[in-house]
């Protein structure tokens, strides 16, 4: 009976080995980035699929963690803009229009989707989930899982900066 366990013992240790062998050597790896709140940015150089987000539907989300003192005036989350106007934003506006914080909002093609009045604040030192969603002429923007605000227009422009790049 004791060969017998420490049998099975062994082919375990063997098994966890094995594995552990395996994922270390794994030519396929994950990444994650890690931001320290500092001028963190990713730049991804002239890519015509990057240029042309935001031209059609699109839904942006992100997990939100940070304190709105700590910001500034108006935080970025994701943009595709080279020049002031052309392109899009989606993050956070400054505090406007009667706010009591800074509000979330997209920005198409110098329009600026927001709206002031009873705009959570996201920016509180909790994680909160952001989204915004275009579909058609209509632009919803919600906060963990509830509606904040939802427009409806003809004025949503070309977001697409390919076009406008030299």
């Amino acid at each position: 009976m004791k060969k017998i366990l420490i049998s099975i013992a062994l082919l375990i240790i063997s098994i966890a080995l094995l594995i552990i062998y395996r994922f270390l050597n794994s030519k396929q790896r994950n990444y994650a980035l890690l931001f320290d709140g500092v001028d963190d940015y990713v730049m991804v150089t002239r890519n015509n699929t990057v240029n042309q987000i935001g031209s059609g539907d699109f839904t942006f989300s992100a997990m939100v963690y940070a304190l709105e003192s700590e910001q500034v005036t108006h935080p970025q989350i994701l943009s595709n803009r080279t020049s002031k106007g052309a392109g899009f934003l989606f993050g956070f506006h400054g505090r406007w229009g009667g706010s009591k914080n800074k509000i979330p909002y997209v920005q198409l093609d110098n329009i600026n989707w927001v709206q002031p009045q009873n705009a959570p604040n996201l920016l509180n030192g909790q994680w909160h989930h952001f989204v915004a969603r275009k579909q058609g002429d209509k632009l919803t923007y919600f906060a963990d899982g509830k509606l904040v605000a939802s427009f409806t227009t003809s004025r949503i422009g070309n977001s697409n900066i390919a076009s406008k790049q030299a």
